[in-house]
């Protein structure tokens, strides 16, 4: 919320000055048309400025009282002159112009009375009190308030206050009031709140109440705080203070927290000394115990070293046990192989006797099958002779036949002769003849024709005979010609398996053809093998892609952390030449101030020069402020003294120059009149008028005219005898007193004395000057020490930066150790992985061919089984095709048979029917019918036709009896000559042909006779003759194959004898291998034969390099136990590999780092001895407790340096017990210290607050100009904290100093003690917290000095338009004080910084109530910039002032500018209000312009 301004004022019925002086009903306008503005309003000296002022207070701050020592109080009011208490009341009112767009207003009222506060025992008494009893009269005030709009009409003047010369009925007032939207209350408390509420907070009116409680005003509010120190521990911190603490509820709660803090921390002091011997001694020990670090360290790595060592011993003796054991591996693996070559060579002999055995077998068997094809064909000899037998014997039988037929029929004719040699009657029997010939041809015809008959049909069927044979012949040799295709197919599926096959064997080798089912496994096994390896080459591939990854981060970020580190070695080194070289001149400062300084700095050491110069330092202010007190006083003296004679103080020449000013009567200086007297005269007159020096003399009558009263607004601190000049003529009695007279008496009665006596004294100003100059110089450079201890203090001393160089050096070795190390792994890794990506390549191009080859061979072992049925179908089908073309030939004989029959039939038949044709064509002479039947229509008939020739044998008979009969007897006995002898010729013949018949079957005669012809039947026998040839043909050669296969057969028995008995040899029993394949078997032998032979070889090879290794081996074993006389030890994988993969050159590498390894721990050692002899040397010289101290140097001197395990477990127990003793002072401490932070944080957070509103209250003070943003005011170093932890440890140390101080002062720390209380809030009040958190000052203030040219309107701020605060005010070395213009801008600023510290933002106006603050100002140049800056800060002046003092210059700055008078009613002074025209001439148009 911020604060409003003032709008108006009306003052009524308002009596002072003992009720001689009255305000009846007076208003005053601070605003024009549009918003309130500055008001000024003149007043004589005397005239109420103070009381005008006290009355507006009373809104603010009710019953308040004024003047400097707070001593006009509010009570006065009612008192009159004569000092009696006489009640009434009289009315402030205030007009507020609020904040905010709407511009809404306040009225804030009073009706201010008092009453007296009566006791039974008073009741009666006298109603008039006198003045000192006014203690005990209570003031009477009632409040109202209310808001309103600015365009409503209950502004204040129509409040009815004061009518018809009257002041308003308190209580009508209050109806008045209530009824108008007032709220009317008496509760102070609720006063205030109501007023907070709007921004006008009280805490800000005792700040303007404190400037206005001198008549001096800005200028002597500022006296005594003319240079920094004074400005920020008078005026600054307790202003911050003042507002900080409207938000806290207790101003003095640091004091609470002290003293309860302080009651727990007292032994604080002698807690930290006590540490701070334990810390200097952990401190101090680290270098020794670094050294011994590295020592043990060094022992470790000796350690390592031999682990290492043993650990190749024990890899050595391991790999050497590995090979002899693989040695006796190896020697067993080749008895094996020796016993399988054995086995084999068995096996070669076996496979001989195998082979003789199968051989006999198949002799055996093909010689079974030989017999039994002779004796096949022995049965068709003996068929085929049996045959040719039946036919011999039927065509004998049929020859037979044919003869007895002519027999018969000669018989018949020889009969049919003799019978008719006699005959008489010839004509009748040849009559009879050729009835009977006629009879019998009859049936000779139907004979004849059923012969034809049976021909065409034996002809037919033995065509169709003939054509089945032809067709079965045609049926055959198709289905030989797809047999012959089959097999020729086969026969190529055979080749192409069997070329397959070879190319194969070339391709995989002799093991497909003897065990393709173990090659496809031993394949598959193959398979699975490298799958399993290829997941394992992945994972190792993925693992090496991952490591590698690792690897390149761990790369990039050691680069990074080596290129960090480099730079970090590289800073510090930059970082220790700048400290070295800051160190060295600060130990050249330090040297030139103290007494006892050492290098190399630490941080204990810095502390206690600190603390050194710091004491320094306050006997430098002390030193100081004497003699500015001095100088001050020596000043004034000069200041004084610039007339020819001597001035005593200041207060007598202002009385004269005042008296000069204002009145124009001749005064002059005592000592002015004494040095116009004569030596003696002065001396008598000194007698009688001691105080004549430090006096005036003035003429009585002139005297009678000033006006006393004036002058005692005044306030003098010496007192100013006036002698009256008329009345120093008279006869005066001794003083009263005694005076006692220094130095000065000289310089009354001694000119030259006083001249001289100036002249020292302005020589000892230079020289105290000189001397003030010497000494802050000597403070700077001394606070410069010290802010660069602190500087030191709060960062690395060039100790610890070799420390960290070291540390950062060792780290950069290790780091680039690393780096080598991964772009080894890298290198190698990458080789891995390319090694990896080929074996991983291979192995998927091995597992691609292994699989294909898998495929290929199970396809192969598919064709294998085809090729298997292919044999045995080819073999079946060669069968099928044998009998096939066997049974062609059958058939081929049989159709030759077929057709030699029909031929033989056909030339039968055409002879039988041309010899029965020319019979009949005889016979058709006696017979003419007698023809040839025609050939007719026949049905296919097996059976075989009867072409008998003697069909027509019984007509011929006939014929030739009638042939006979035609015959002579002559002829006829001729004729029966010639048949007889034919016939006994046929019979004979018989005879013979019954003998054979006889001779082939007794039983002949019951054979019947072949239907066949003669012809046909010798053909037959010709054909089976042939038949009977050929058979026993065959049957000779078959007998010659059963000769040879009883010779193969014991030649092979003879053979398989002799194999077996090379078998035996070998002490084993022949195997018959019925079930193998012998040939598949001779090539699984020579193949088995030649692995094994290299297997032996290889095995020989190995046994070879084995034993090398052993040999070597036990070499390294021997140099590694020449220097390392250790057991072996236990060992990893990578040590086995190291040594498989470096050999020897890895076990001479490690000799050589052991050997250097040893020779860098003597080294060790010796640094070791070297820092326990420091160590030693520093502690001698500690002030420590002498029985500590005495007790760590014992120990020391005690220590083996050769047992650095041992001495690192004692340095250990010296500082466990310096930690356990920190530990028990922490415990001891921790309370005490708890109270110190807490008190330290409480404090801390404090001078932050404090340091912020400084900053903020500066940086307020800023005005905008074309140019940018212009200061008024600056820190001229920014010195205040930046954090709370950074003044903590200050604020630390002086709550410990504070306890020092007040445990040596008083016993106890309670609650019940003011002198304790008034101590403690000296030592800690806010001023003394911000001075320590700044180390012991306070910052420098630049203010901007006045111009003519008023740069601050239109320039960029430079350097040389800014003083410090305490040169504009005193004055420096450089440069005069600055004028009283210049000084009364600088403090009206420094004035409104104070002020403008009461709000947070800069939104919120302040009404600047203030009296006289422009003294004599009046330039423009001083004037513009207190104008501005009141604008830009919103400060709002209502100001008092004598009219005197007002010109145009500040008159012309304010819109509402009142002049009071007082006009003399009924004896008493009534004040009259004059307002002085707005619409005053001002000088010149720049004046115009700046406003």
């Amino acid at each position: 919320m911020s604060m409003p301004k003032i709008h108006r004022i009306r003052i009524v019925n308002l009596k002072y000055d003992g009720m001689q002086k009255q305000y009846k009903d007076t208003t005053f306008n601070f605003h024009n048309d549009e918003t309130s503005t500055n008001g000024l309003i003149a007043m004589m000296n005397g005239g109420g400025k103070g009381v005008f002022l006290q009355t507006i207070f009373q809104i603010l701050k009710p019953g308040t009282s004024w003047g400097k020592q707070n001593n006009r109080y509010y009570q006065q009011f009612f008192f009159n002159n004569k000092e009696q208490f006489i009640p009434y009341t009289f009315h402030v009112l205030i007009q507020w112009e609020l904040d905010g767009a709407d511009r809404r207003h306040l009225i804030t009222g009073g009706m201010f009375s008092a009453e007296q506060r009566i006791s039974m025992s008073e009741e009666t008494g006298n109603e008039n009190k006198t003045l000192e009893q006014e203690a005990k009269i209570l003031p009477n005030i009632t409040f109202y308030t209310r808001e309103f709009e600015r365009k409503e009409e209950a502004a204040l003047e129509h409040i009815p206050l004061f009518e018809n010369d009257e002041v308003a009925d308190t209580e009508s007032l209050k109806d008045y009031l209530k009824w108008n939207g007032y709220d009317v209350y008496r509760d102070t408390k609720k006063h205030y709140r109501i007023l907070d509420t709007y921004g006008i907070n009280r805490k800000d009116w005792d700040i303007m109440k404190d400037i206005n409680k001198d008549e001096g005003g800005v200028g002597k509010y500022f006296e005594g705080a003319e240079d920094d120190h004074s400005l920020f521990q008078k005026r600054i911190i307790p202003t911050v203070s003042q507002v900080l603490h409207r938000t806290e509820h207790q101003k003095n709660d640091l004091v609470e927290i002290f003293k309860s803090q302080a009651s727990i921390a007292k032994d604080l002091p002698v807690l930290l000394k006590r540490e701070q011997a334990h810390k200097e001694f952990l401190e101090d020990i680290v270098p020794f115990e670094e050294h011994l670090a590295k020592g043990v360290e060094h022992k470790e790595i000796v350690h390592a070293s031999i682990q290492t060592g043993r650990q190749l011993l024990g890899a050595l003796q391991h790999l050497k046990k590995s090979e002899e054991e693989s040695l006796l591996t190896l020697e067993k693996d080749m008895e094996k192989l020796i016993i399988r070559q054995a086995e084999l060579r068995y096996q070669k002999d076996n496979l001989e006797f195998a082979k003789a055995h199968r051989e006999v077998m198949d002799w055996d068997k093909k010689l079974v099958e030989e017999r039994a094809k002779h004796a096949s064909f022995q049965e068709i000899v003996k068929a085929k002779l049996e045959r040719k037998e039946q036919l011999v014997f039927q065509a004998l039988l049929k020859e037979w036949s044919e003869n007895e037929q002519s027999i018969r029929s000669l018989s018949q004719q020889i009969a049919t002769l003799e019978q008719n040699s006699g005959l008489e009657q010839v004509n009748q029997r040849m009559a009879e003849i050729k009835e009977e010939a006629k009879k019998q041809w009859e049936q000779s015809y139907l004979a004849i024709q059923d012969g034809v008959k049976q021909y065409l049909g034996y002809q037919k069927f033995l065509k169709k005979k003939g054509t089945d044979h032809a067709q079965q012949d045609k049926q055959k040799t198709k289905d030989i010609a797809q047999l012959s295709t089959e097999i020729d197919f086969l026969y190529t599926q055979m080749h192409n398996f069997e070329s397959k096959e070879a190319a194969l064997i070339q391709l995989f080798g002799d093991r497909l053809s003897y065990d393709l089912k173990g090659l496809t496994e031993s394949f598959m096994k193959q398979i699975d093998e490298k799958k399993a390896r290829l997941v394992e080459l992945q994972a190792k591939d993925k693992e090496s892609s991952e490591k590698q990854n690792k690897l390149a981060t761990s790369h990039g970020t050691l680069v990074q952390s080596i290129q960090f580190s480099e730079e970090k070695c590289e800073e510090l080194n930059q970082a220790n030449e700048v400290q070295k070289q800051k160190e060295a001149k600060l130990l050249d400062r330090l040297l030139g101030v103290l007494d006892d300084v050492t290098a190399p700095f630490t941080h204990s050491l810095l502390s206690k020069y600190s603390l050194q110069i710091e004491e320094i330092l306050n006997q430098n202010r002390q030193q100081a402020e004497q003699m500015k007190k001095e100088l001050w006083e020596t000043q004034l003296d000069h200041s004084l003294n610039d007339e020819p004679f001597w001035v005593a103080n200041k207060d007598v020449k202002e009385l004269k120059e005042w008296i000069d000013e204002k009145t124009g009567i001749d005064v002059f200086y005592g000592t002015q009149f004494l040095q116009s007297l004569h030596p003696e005269e002065l001396a008598n007159t000194l007698i009688t008028y001691p105080l004549l020096p430090y006096g005036l003399v003035v003429s009585g009558q002139q005297w009678q005219k000033i006006n006393q009263q004036v002058l005692s607004g005044r306030m003098f601190k010496s007192p100013v005898p006036i002698f009256l000049r008329e009345e120093m003529n008279h006869e005066h009695h001794q003083a009263s007193f005694v005076i006692i007279n220094g130095t000065e008496k000289e310089l009354l009665s001694d000119k030259n004395q006083f001249t001289n006596w100036k002249i020292k004294i302005a020589k000892q100003i230079e020289e105290k000057k000189d001397a003030l100059l010497e000494i802050e110089k000597t403070e700077i450079s001394l606070r410069r020490i010290l802010k660069e201890i602190d500087r030191f203090l709060s960062g690395e001393l060039s100790s610890d930066i070799d420390k960290s160089i070291t540390k950062e050096q060792n780290a950069l070795v290790s780091l680039k150790s690393k780096l080598q190390d991964i772009k080894i792994q890298e290198e190698k890794e990458k080789e891995i992985q390319l090694e990896l990506k080929e074996q991983l390549e291979k192995t998927k191009a091995r597992i691609e061919k292994l699989t294909k080859d898998v495929e290929t061979l199970e396809a192969f072992d598919q064709e294998k089984t085809l090729h298997q049925e292919n044999k045995r179908v080819k073999l079946e089908k060669e069968k099928q095709k044998e009998a096939l073309i066997i049974q062609q030939q059958e058939i081929a004989k049989e159709h030759q048979n077929i057709v030699d029959l029909q031929n033989q039939w056909n030339q039968t038949y055409l002879e039988w029917k041309l010899t029965t044709e020319q019979n009949i064509k005889e016979l058709s002479f006696f017979i003419e019918e007698a023809v040839f039947p025609p050939e007719q229509k026949a049905d296919q008939s097996e059976e075989i036709p009867h072409l008998s020739l003697h069909l027509l044998q019984e007509i011929n008979g006939h014929i030739d009896e009638l042939k006979q009969l035609q015959k002579s007897k002559e002829e006829q006995a001729r004729e029966l000559l010639v048949l007889q002898a034919k016939k006994e010729t046929e019979k004979k013949q018989q005879k013979k042909l019954e003998k054979k018949l006889t001779t082939q079957n007794e039983d002949w005669k019951d054979v019947p006779e072949p239907s066949e012809p003669i012809s046909i039947l010798e053909n037959m026998l010709q054909s089976a003759q042939k038949e009977a040839k050929a058979a026993e043909k065959d049957e000779r050669e078959q007998g010659t194959a059963v000769t040879v296969a009883e010779t193969s057969l014991k030649h092979a028995t003879e053979q398989r004898e002799k194999s077996g008995k090379k078998v035996e040899k070998h002490e084993k029993q022949p195997e018959e291998w019925a079930d193998l394949d012998l040939v598949v078997k001779e090539v699984e032998i020579k193949d088995q034969t030649k692995l094994a032979k290299e297997e032996v070889k290889q095995a020989e090879k190995r046994k070879k390099e084995t034993e090398n290794n052993i040999t070597g081996y036990e070499g390294d074993l021997l140099t590694l136990s020449v220097i390392l006389k250790e057991e072996a030890g236990v060992f990893t994988n990578e040590d086995v590999e190291k040594i498989k993969s470096q050999g020897k050159a890895c076990i001479l590498s490690w000799c050589e780092e052991h050997q250097a390894i040893q020779e860098e721990g003597q080294e060790k050692h010796a640094k070791i001895d070297q820092s326990l002899r420091n160590l030693k040397l520093t502690i001698e010289g500690k002030d420590w407790e002498i029985v500590f101290k005495n007790e760590v140097l014992t120990t020391l001197d005690h220590m083996d340096t050769r047992h650095y395990s041992h001495i690192q477990s004692i340095v250990k127990n010296m500082k466990r017990f310096s930690q356990s003793g920190l530990e028990q002072l922490e415990r001891d401490k921790e309370r005490a210290e708890k109270a110190q932070t807490f008190w330290a944080s409480r404090a801390s957070m404090k001078v932050m607050s404090i340091s912020e509103a400084i900053r903020s209250m500066v940086a307020k003070m800023k005005l905008k100009n074309e140019r940018g943003s212009f200061p008024l005011v600056q820190l001229k170093e920014d010195i205040l904290p930046k954090k709370p932890e950074d003044i903590e440890p200050l604020l630390k140390q002086h709550f410990v100093a504070a306890i020092n101080k007040i445990t040596k002062q008083f016993d106890l720390i309670d609650d019940h003690n003011r002198a304790l209380d008034e101590e403690v809030k000296q030592l800690i009040s806010d001023e003394q917290i911000l001075f320590v958190s700044l180390r012991n000052r306070y910052p420098e203030l630049l203010v901007y000095n006045m111009r003519t040219d008023n740069a601050f309107m239109y320039g960029k701020p430079q350097r040389e338009h800014y003083s410090t605060w305490q040169t504009i005010n005193q004055g420096s070395k450089t440069k005069s004080d600055g004028s009283g213009g210049q000084k009364l801008s600088a403090r009206m600023v420094m004035m409104m910084m104070l002020l403008s510290v009461k709000s947070e933002t800069d939104q919120s106006w302040v009404p600047l109530v203030c009296d006289n603050p422009f003294g004599q100002a009046a330039s423009a140049h001083v004037l513009d910039p207190i104008f501005a800056v009141a604008e830009k800060l919103k400060f709002q002046f209502i100001v008092v002032t004598p009219p005197e003092l007002v010109k145009t210059e500040i008159s012309q700055r304010f819109d509402a500018y009142y002049k009071l008078d007082f006009i003399r009613e009924k004896g008493k002074e009534i004040v009259s209000d004059t307002i002085v025209p707005a619409f005053r001439i001002y000088q010149g148009e720049e004046v115009a312009q700046v406003r």
